[in-house]
């Protein structure tokens, strides 16, 4: 029912993949990793969720509560002066990161599936 919900909205369609992309990439790369502890405190991008069918929404969830490190991370000069910044994909990375749009579909998806995923999980 979820996979049906996200391929279907086109917000989610377009948010998802960016999501994952951002988490996939940070993950791949030790010093990224490093780096963004260094800005969240700790804070994982990624959680293992209660359930497989919401694991899209908490990985959305957990940017949104790491928006403003994430933010800070992009614009620091610890980023600016990784050798992984050089390439287009990394650009590419970056500007979905400080796109205000990008978060204001985090915030839209949140909004329109957590009453679904609410009685998901109680159901």
């Amino acid at each position: 029912m979820m996979e049906e919900f996200e391929n279907k909205i086109p917000i989610l369609q377009e948010t998802i993949p960016k999501a994952s992309r951002i988490a996939t990439y940070i993950y791949s790369r030790a010093i990224l990793i490093s780096i963004l502890q260094h800005f969240t405190n700790g804070r994982e991008l990624v959680r293992s969720g209660l359930t497989h069918f919401g694991t899209s929404f908490i990985a959305l969830w957990c940017l949104h509560e790491n928006k403003i490190a994430l933010i800070k991370m992009f614009i620091s000069d610890q980023w600016k002066n990784n050798k992984f910044v050089k390439t287009k994909y990394e650009r590419l990375i970056e500007d979905v990161i400080l796109d205000k749009e990008f978060w204001k579909n985090i915030v839209i998806s949140l909004r329109g599936a957590s009453p679904l995923i609410i009685v998901l999980q109680n159901g």
